[in-house]
Protein backbone atom coordinates (compact mmCIF):
# COMPACT_ATOMS: atom_id res chain seq x y z
CA UNK A 1 0.00 0.00 0.00
CA UNK A 2 1.36 2.97 0.72
CA UNK A 3 3.60 2.39 3.97
CA UNK A 4 6.63 3.12 1.55
CA UNK A 5 6.20 6.21 -0.30
CA UNK A 6 8.82 6.55 -3.56
CA UNK A 7 9.66 9.52 -5.25
CA UNK A 8 8.93 11.40 -2.43
CA UNK A 9 11.74 13.85 -1.18
CA UNK A 10 11.05 15.32 2.47
CA UNK A 11 11.19 18.77 1.99
CA UNK A 12 10.07 20.44 5.54
CA UNK A 13 9.43 18.30 9.24
CA UNK A 14 7.47 20.45 11.71
CA UNK A 15 8.67 19.45 14.95
CA UNK A 16 8.01 19.17 18.90
CA UNK A 17 9.05 17.29 21.52
CA UNK A 18 6.36 14.38 21.57
CA UNK A 19 5.97 14.42 17.60
CA UNK A 20 6.67 15.81 13.91
CA UNK A 21 4.79 16.69 10.75
CA UNK A 22 6.88 15.67 7.78
CA UNK A 23 5.79 16.93 4.53
CA UNK A 24 7.33 15.06 1.29
CA UNK A 25 6.15 14.62 -2.52
CA UNK A 26 2.70 17.18 -1.43
CA UNK A 27 1.30 15.04 1.21
CA UNK A 28 1.80 15.16 4.99
CA UNK A 29 2.69 12.56 7.71
CA UNK A 30 2.32 12.30 11.38
CA UNK A 31 5.38 10.67 13.22
CA UNK A 32 6.36 10.03 16.60
CA UNK A 33 9.54 9.95 15.94
CA UNK A 34 12.16 11.05 12.68
CA UNK A 35 15.04 8.97 11.59
CA UNK A 36 17.67 11.25 9.52
CA UNK A 37 18.52 8.54 7.31
CA UNK A 38 20.16 11.77 5.19
CA UNK A 39 23.56 12.10 4.37
CA UNK A 40 25.27 15.48 5.83
CA UNK A 41 26.11 16.77 2.44
CA UNK A 42 22.20 17.29 1.79
CA UNK A 43 20.79 17.80 5.20
CA UNK A 44 20.40 21.35 4.51
CA UNK A 45 17.76 20.66 1.90
CA UNK A 46 15.06 19.91 4.44
CA UNK A 47 13.73 22.69 6.20
CA UNK A 48 13.10 22.17 10.25
CA UNK A 49 10.87 24.08 12.36
CA UNK A 50 12.02 25.02 14.80
CA UNK A 51 15.72 24.32 13.53
CA UNK A 52 17.34 21.15 14.45
CA UNK A 53 18.52 20.64 17.91
CA UNK A 54 22.20 21.92 18.66
CA UNK A 55 23.84 19.24 18.84
CA UNK A 56 22.89 17.18 15.30
CA UNK A 57 23.53 21.15 13.71
CA UNK A 58 26.65 20.75 14.78
CA UNK A 59 27.54 17.29 14.07
CA UNK A 60 26.02 17.33 11.11
CA UNK A 61 28.43 20.06 9.72
CA UNK A 62 31.33 18.31 11.20
CA UNK A 63 31.31 15.68 8.51
CA UNK A 64 33.30 16.03 5.61
CA UNK A 65 32.71 13.98 2.47
CA UNK A 66 35.42 12.49 -0.42
CA UNK A 67 34.51 12.48 -3.69
CA UNK A 68 34.94 9.88 -6.06
CA UNK A 69 34.13 7.89 -9.61
CA UNK A 70 34.14 4.39 -10.78
CA UNK A 71 34.71 3.55 -14.65
CA UNK A 72 33.73 -0.14 -16.47
CA UNK A 73 34.88 -0.92 -19.47
CA UNK A 74 33.67 -4.41 -21.22
CA UNK A 75 36.58 -6.84 -22.44
CA UNK A 76 36.32 -7.63 -26.03
CA UNK A 77 39.40 -10.69 -24.69
CA UNK A 78 40.09 -12.24 -21.93
CA UNK A 79 42.67 -11.27 -19.69
CA UNK A 80 44.97 -12.28 -16.39
CA UNK A 81 44.22 -10.91 -13.27
CA UNK A 82 45.77 -7.48 -12.62
CA UNK A 83 46.12 -4.44 -10.81
CA UNK A 84 47.69 -0.73 -12.44
CA UNK A 85 47.90 2.61 -11.11
CA UNK A 86 47.84 5.76 -13.16
CA UNK A 87 50.30 7.70 -11.47
CA UNK A 88 49.62 10.90 -13.23
CA UNK A 89 46.44 11.23 -12.97
CA UNK A 90 45.66 8.93 -9.97
CA UNK A 91 43.25 6.32 -10.32
CA UNK A 92 43.67 3.02 -9.99
CA UNK A 93 42.48 -0.21 -12.58
CA UNK A 94 42.12 -3.61 -12.14
CA UNK A 95 40.80 -7.08 -13.20
CA UNK A 96 39.69 -9.65 -10.98
CA UNK A 97 37.99 -12.84 -10.66
CA UNK A 98 34.88 -14.15 -10.05
CA UNK A 99 33.18 -17.35 -9.53
CA UNK A 100 36.51 -18.96 -10.29
CA UNK A 101 37.38 -17.15 -13.66
CA UNK A 102 38.64 -13.44 -14.63
CA UNK A 103 35.68 -11.26 -15.11
CA UNK A 104 35.56 -9.84 -18.67
CA UNK A 105 35.84 -6.10 -17.50
CA UNK A 106 38.26 -3.97 -16.27
CA UNK A 107 37.60 -1.73 -12.92
CA UNK A 108 39.08 2.07 -12.64
CA UNK A 109 38.53 4.07 -9.85
CA UNK A 110 39.06 7.62 -9.12
CA UNK A 111 39.03 9.15 -4.89
CA UNK A 112 39.48 12.45 -5.19
CA UNK A 113 38.59 15.68 -6.40
CA UNK A 114 41.49 16.33 -8.05
CA UNK A 115 41.94 13.42 -9.87
CA UNK A 116 38.04 14.32 -11.00
CA UNK A 117 39.18 16.86 -12.47
CA UNK A 118 42.09 15.87 -14.07
CA UNK A 119 39.61 12.66 -15.64
CA UNK A 120 36.87 15.32 -16.92
CA UNK A 121 34.20 13.48 -15.38
CA UNK A 122 31.80 15.99 -15.42
CA UNK A 123 31.93 15.73 -19.16
CA UNK A 124 31.47 11.83 -19.35
CA UNK A 125 33.84 8.72 -19.60
CA UNK A 126 35.26 10.50 -22.71
CA UNK A 127 38.80 11.43 -21.68
CA UNK A 128 38.94 8.77 -18.53
CA UNK A 129 38.40 6.06 -21.57
CA UNK A 130 40.95 7.98 -23.33
CA UNK A 131 43.29 7.79 -20.44
CA UNK A 132 42.36 3.97 -19.87
CA UNK A 133 43.39 3.05 -23.58
CA UNK A 134 47.19 4.80 -23.42
CA UNK A 135 47.86 3.03 -19.45
CA UNK A 136 46.44 -0.35 -20.36
CA UNK A 137 47.09 -1.23 -24.33
CA UNK A 138 47.46 -4.77 -22.48
CA UNK A 139 43.86 -5.16 -22.75
CA UNK A 140 41.21 -5.19 -25.41
CA UNK A 141 38.70 -2.41 -24.65
CA UNK A 142 35.01 -2.25 -25.68
CA UNK A 143 34.85 1.35 -24.85
CA UNK A 144 31.19 1.85 -26.46
CA UNK A 145 29.87 -0.63 -23.92
CA UNK A 146 31.69 1.41 -20.67
CA UNK A 147 29.68 2.80 -17.46
CA UNK A 148 30.63 5.45 -15.78
CA UNK A 149 29.56 5.49 -12.59
CA UNK A 150 29.43 8.87 -10.49
CA UNK A 151 28.65 10.25 -6.88
CA UNK A 152 28.90 14.54 -7.27
CA UNK A 153 26.06 14.94 -9.61
CA UNK A 154 23.95 12.62 -7.17
CA UNK A 155 21.09 15.69 -5.83
CA UNK A 156 20.76 13.29 -3.12
CA UNK A 157 24.96 12.79 -2.05
CA UNK A 158 26.73 15.09 -3.68
CA UNK A 159 29.54 13.19 -2.95
CA UNK A 160 30.76 9.37 -2.14
CA UNK A 161 31.22 8.35 1.27
CA UNK A 162 32.64 10.40 4.98
CA UNK A 163 36.62 11.42 5.25
CA UNK A 164 36.00 12.73 8.63
CA UNK A 165 33.05 12.55 10.75
CA UNK A 166 32.17 12.83 14.67
CA UNK A 167 32.54 9.52 17.10
CA UNK A 168 29.73 7.63 17.19
CA UNK A 169 27.80 9.43 20.91
CA UNK A 170 28.31 12.92 18.78
CA UNK A 171 24.80 11.02 17.01
CA UNK A 172 22.86 10.27 20.63
CA UNK A 173 19.21 10.98 20.04
CA UNK A 174 17.83 14.17 20.35
CA UNK A 175 14.07 14.83 20.86
CA UNK A 176 12.14 13.01 18.21
CA UNK A 177 15.50 12.43 15.81
CA UNK A 178 17.49 10.30 15.25
CA UNK A 179 20.40 9.70 12.61
CA UNK A 180 21.89 7.19 10.91
CA UNK A 181 23.82 6.45 7.74
CA UNK A 182 27.44 4.97 7.70
CA UNK A 183 28.85 8.68 8.94
CA UNK A 184 27.43 7.85 12.25
CA UNK A 185 28.99 4.73 12.51
CA UNK A 186 32.31 5.86 14.00
CA UNK A 187 35.13 3.03 12.99
CA UNK A 188 33.23 1.88 10.26
CA UNK A 189 32.33 5.33 8.69
CA UNK A 190 32.40 5.33 4.66
CA UNK A 191 31.07 1.55 4.75
CA UNK A 192 28.40 -0.07 3.63
CA UNK A 193 29.40 -2.25 7.15
CA UNK A 194 28.59 1.24 8.91
CA UNK A 195 25.41 2.15 6.79
CA UNK A 196 23.72 -1.40 8.12
CA UNK A 197 25.13 -0.59 11.62
CA UNK A 198 24.19 1.99 12.42
CA UNK A 199 20.30 1.32 10.76
CA UNK A 200 20.32 -1.40 13.48
CA UNK A 201 21.55 0.75 15.73
CA UNK A 202 18.63 3.44 15.12
CA UNK A 203 16.07 0.20 15.31
CA UNK A 204 16.94 -0.36 18.67
CA UNK A 205 16.80 3.28 20.10
CA UNK A 206 13.06 3.87 18.47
Amino acid sequence: GDAVRLASPVERVDWRPTGALVQAGGRAVEADRIVLAVPASVIGRIAFDPPLPGALRAAYAAVEYGHAAKLFVPLAAPAPPSAVLSVPERYWTWTATGDGEVQPVVHAFAGSAPALARLEIERGAGAWLASLARLRPDLALAPERAVLSTWDDDPWMRAAYSCAAPPPDAWQPVGVFHACGEHTAGANRALMDGALESGLRVAGEV
